[in-house]
């Protein structure tokens, strides 16, 4: 009688193992899921900016269409290496950086306060006047 209790409790104990497993095994199939459609979505934002990107800098310049991805690529490395574009990419980001902290913070903003953040980012004082060329 006691070896049928003892059978009957490895069987019992057999199933919950099995039972736990297949639990398992379907949470492992719900997470590959989960992480695909996370991929897919992710996948789906890189496309949708790299496609509004292109559209931005053809319209912007419409002459780059005759040119080749080689060419273009050349150009752009080229031009975002110039100083003036290097310190313009460092002021928008840092105004961006100030948007965010200042919405974290709670705080509100006008635009006269941003342009005198990037001012202050590009290293000009915004007091001053900013010098204009004269018409001729």
């Amino acid at each position: 009688m006691a070896n049928k209790t003892i059978v009957a409790q490895l069987e019992k104990n057999k199933s919950d193992i099995e039972k736990k497993q297949e639990e398992i095994r379907h949470l492992k199939n719900k997470e590959r899921k989960i992480l695909t459609q996370q991929r897919n979505a992710e996948q789906k934002i890189r496309t949708r900016r790299l496609i509004e990107r292109g559209a931005i800098l053809e319209s912007i310049n419409p002459s780059i269409l005759s040119i080749s991805n080689e060419e273009l690529k050349t150009y752009l490395q080229q031009v975002l290496q110039t100083e003036q574009a290097k310190k313009l990419l460092q002021s928008i980001t840092q105004s961006e950086k100030l948007d965010k902290s200042l919405v974290e913070q709670g705080r509100t903003y006008t635009p006269s306060t941003m342009v005198r953040a990037n001012c202050v980012a590009m290293g000009i004082n915004p007091q001053t006047p900013l010098k204009t060329k004269a018409k001729t």
